[in-house]
């Protein structure tokens, strides 16, 4: 005797219903209490932690250590497929049990790390009374998509942020470095770019050697047991680099910076183990023993774009969820499923009914996500468009201007004029470019 699950591999859309069947094949008459099928989801971390004691023995300190766990249920019913009320028998023969259950909404999407997992399963159960039950298991991927639609109109505008640093030497001021950065907006779905329009005012007898961005994501995994900890784990998703500016120079930069579209972007705002963030940071690279200057934005990652963000020049339709759940990689070993088995049903007393075939299945329930050759994801508006009347000039560049009207003959010299050259006092800086 023998049951095997067979279901879509999905991932399955949190709030959908989910649709499968259960095959048993009885090669005699068996008794049986019942046929049931547990859906569970849980998650759950784990590693080694230790701790100092001291042995009054040996009077020495000791490392001792222990497991460190964190365990949350997500989901966890049962469906009665056959029988349930006393014992009753079934077989010989092959007897399929179709089965359908609705994934409750706002469930965190499937994922692993090396520190834990969000997993989500059915387990069948053949209930023979006095003898060892008959088993099957199977894992399928819940996929959580996050509408952009649900956040404040706060995240599609443009956001402006500045620092500014005195370069020193010998506790001697040589001047000061500004950084004046404005971002398109802070939320964004897969494949769009990150814009930014930064000023680097250098008022420094130093160079910037080079200026560089990149995005972050960061995964915070926590255990609760027997104490609370977490570790951080960090992935960097897209970096490039630009050249700097000499002394006494200003430049300015259009950058942008892609969110590839078949990066990992599970959604874990449900998760209470999990925690996930993503930052755009960018660095100016200051030359010499000076510290680097450093600005970062923290963004949103979604999966349905925003309508005030669709526009005339669409992405490329993005069919199912695929962007979320890319091919297994060493950093995101994702649990993979049991491929689904074609239809087989050989009839019986007590068999099963027929599998409804896929065009028979109710429509997911879930958030729709963009498809189509009209609907899509857009690129966000241009600078030209969030200003119209050309970019606000920054605060360091006034104040430099500022400097330079009452600069005299016996003064440093103010700062050339910008081109698309370098300035005479950083020649070099072309061997740094990177494209």
């Amino acid at each position: 005797m023998s049951c095997k699950i067979f279901m879509d591999r999905g991932p399955h859309l949190s709030g959908a219903a989910v649709q499968g069947r259960l095959e048993c094949v009885f090669h005699k008459s068996e008794k049986i209490r019942g046929i049931k099928l547990r859906v569970f989801g849980d998650e759950r971390t784990e590693w080694i932690g230790s701790e100092q004691h001291y042995d009054e023995v040996t009077k020495r300190y000791e490392t001792i250590s222990f497991p460190l766990t964190g365990d949350n249920n997500l989901i966890d019913f049962e469906l009665m497929l056959f029988g349930g009320v006393g014992e009753t028998h079934l077989g010989p023969g092959t007897f399929n049990y179709p089965f359908t259950f609705q994934l409750p909404p706002n469930l965190p999407s499937s994922f692993m790390n090396n520190h834990g997992y969000i997993r989500y399963g059915v387990k069948a159960v053949v209930d023979i009374p006095w003898a060892m039950d008959y088993e099957d298991k199977m894992y399928f991927e819940v996929a959580s998509p996050v509408d952009l639609n649900t956040f404040p109109m706060e995240c599609f505008q443009p956001v402006s942020r500045s620092d500014s640093k005195t370069v020193c030497c010998w506790c001697c001021a040589q001047g000061e470095i500004s950084l004046d950065i404005n971002i398109n907006k802070t939320a964004f779905v897969p494949g769009e770019n990150v814009k930014l329009f930064m000023t680097l005012t250098n008022m420094s007898n130093s160079n910037v050697d080079e200026v560089s961005a990149k995005f972050m994501q960061y995964v915070k995994s926590k255990v609760e047991h027997p104490h609370y900890e977490h570790k951080e784990d960090q992935y960097e998703f897209g970096f490039k680099t630009w050249s700097g500016v000499g002394a006494h120079g200003e430049n300015q930069y259009d950058m942008e910076i892609p969110i590839p579209p078949q990066a990992p972007f599970p959604n874990l705002n449900r998760s209470s183990l999990f925690e996930i963030s993503y930052d755009v940071e960018i660095c100016a690279n200051i030359d010499g023993c000076h510290s680097n200057m450093d600005l970062s934005f923290s963004i949103e990652i979604g999966h349905i774009q925003h309508q005030s963000q669709l526009g005339s020049n669409p992405l490329p339709p993005v069919e199912g969820i695929a962007p979320v759940y890319p091919p297994t990689t060493s950093g995101y070993p994702y649990p993979i499923s049991q491929p689904t088995a074609p239809l087989v049903n050989t009839g019986g007393p007590n068999a099963g009914t027929q599998y409804p075939q896929p065009s028979q299945m109710p429509q997911p329930s879930g958030p729709p996500y963009p498809t189509g050759s009209n609907t899509g994801v857009v690129l966000p508006p241009d600078y030209q468009s969030v200003y119209p009347t050309g970019r606000p000039e920054s605060s360091s560049s006034m104040k430099m201007k500022a400097a330079e009207s009452h600069n005299h003959g016996d003064e440093a010299p103010s700062a050339p004029p910008t081109t698309d050259d370098l300035p005479p006092s950083y020649e070099d800086a072309s061997k740094f470019e990177k494209k």
